[in-house]
């Protein structure tokens, strides 16, 4: 929370300062995670209508965007799949995480509405692997012996592209399944077991699963009301078997150690009792020392709006914003850009009075709540 208060009374400190005018507007480009594309295309768009500031977003998958940040060819670059500290080095790139969502199993069954089929992580893996052939299998049927379980056979449907979506997915089937660990792994890509049927992006894995009837498939949790898709309930480590809402993906924040606001954090499979198991952070990757500060001040002024206004935004959209003192964190990264003389960009110069205003009411409520 100090921090927090901290970044908003240095934003006060700015105000004299103003946003980038018409004739001085040359647009901020980002490309990468479908995961988050809502949340940043929303942004975006109120962004370019407040500031004068044109910013778009490319939903082009987290492996894309990584490639087009190390090719220089975007201003940021959203990935579901944070990078190592050797690799941030060796590129020249600095990364915070942005937002949290859930990945959801989400299936096209006869008779099945959402939330009503149970899985549990093992056999999750086991549909997956293919080692699960048909939806009426006995261990299935013993999870949900209420329900008719169609005798159709399993379709699985995964991303063909490079996922931060897969990524996040086939870590979570390690974490439950050792044999998946070992046999299959986890990354954007993954060497899926033969029969598996591959569409590229999140739009395609979606378009297919609609159209097989059998088909499991994977999604971030903002497609699954916006599609209208039948998600299940998955079973957590408390054994509980819980829907993936809000409520489940902050159980799982408020049980991880991002509350100590580490660059890279991870929700899966977390302890918490009501926590949704497969709850997942994306991230932003932006150069470390960029070629052209003025520009790079921008993209910055962007990202720390974003932080003081982009909540409500993102909920609207489907995800969870990060607690207070992750974002003050993020900040705190924000400012380590540097010019080719390395020294620190100012990026407070489009910090305008609303915009410090509504950061002051959103303090407001954070020390009341």
């Amino acid at each position: 929370m100090k921090k927090l208060i901290t970044i908003f009374f240095y934003a006060v400190s700015q105000l004299g300062a103003h946003a980038a005018t018409a004739a001085d507007n040359e647009g901020i480009r980002g490309a990468g995670s479908t995961f988050a594309a809502a949340a940043y295309t929303s942004w975006a768009f109120v962004y370019t209508k407040e500031k004068n500031m044109p910013v778009s977003y490319q939903p082009s998958g987290s492996g894309e965007g990584i490639r087009q940040i190390m090719a220089k060819n975007v201003d940021f670059a959203a990935s579901d799949y944070p990078l190592s500290p050797e690799e941030l080095r060796k590129n020249d790139l600095l990364q915070f995480p942005t937002l949290i969502s859930g990945i959801v199993p989400v299936v096209n069954l006869p008779g099945i509405k959402p939330g009503q089929l149970k899985l549990t992580g093992p056999v999750l893996a086991a549909l997956f692997s293919g080692q699960i052939t048909t939806w009426n299998d006995r261990e299935i049927q013993a999870l949900n012996p209420e329900l008719a379980l169609p005798k159709l056979p399993v379709i699985r449907v995964v991303r063909s592209d490079q996922s931060g979506t897969t990524a996040g997915f086939t870590e979570y089937l390690g974490k439950v399944d050792a044999e998946w660990g070992r046999r299959i792994g986890s990354g954007l890509t993954v060497n899926w077991p033969k029969g598996a049927e591959t569409a590229k992006g999140s739009d395609g894995v979606v378009a297919l699963l609609k159209s097989r009837e059998g088909a499991v498939a994977y999604v971030s949790a903002n497609q699954v009301s916006n599609a209208k898709l039948v998600h299940v309930l998955l079973q957590n480590r408390q054994k509980a078997f819980v829907a993936p809402t809000e409520d489940a993906m902050l159980a799982a924040v408020k049980s991880s150690t991002a509350q100590r606001g580490e660059e890279k954090i991870s929700f899966l499979d977390a302890s918490a009792p009501g926590a949704w198991p497969i709850t997942d952070a994306t991230y932003i990757l932006i150069e470390r020392t960029p070629k052209s500060p003025k520009h790079a001040s921008r993209v910055l002024q962007f990202f720390y709006w974003a932080f003081l206004r982009g909540d409500s935004m993102a909920s609207e959209t489907g995800y969870v914003p990060l607690p207070p003192n992750v974002q003050a964190r993020a900040v705190g990264i924000l400012g380590q850009v540097r010019d080719q003389q390395g020294n620190p960009l100012n990026f407070m110069t489009g910090v305008g009075v609303d915009d410090v205003m509504l950061a002051s009411r959103g303090i407001a409520r954070f020390i009341g709540s």
